[in-house]
């Protein structure tokens, strides 16, 4: 699942991981999120690093969503 999210264009990756960010309850989902996607997908596909960067940015941020 998260190959086929990595392929999308930056701003997507960023609007779809923020939506996770938003929520304070999430907080559980985006850490196993966070640590899933980079200790598994990026580790077997270094190509992922740059939208793992986007995707690890907007969990962090609470900047509005990019249109």
């Amino acid at each position: 699942m998260f190959e086929a999210i990595f392929k999308n264009p930056d701003r997507v990756v960023w609007n779809m991981f923020k939506r996770i960010a938003a929520a304070p309850e999430l907080e559980t989902l985006r850490n196993g999120v966070e640590f899933f996607s980079g200790s598994t997908v990026v580790s077997r596909n270094e190509g992922f690093a740059g939208k793992f960067k986007v995707a690890k940015k907007a969990l962090d941020s609470v900047e509005v969503l990019l249109h």
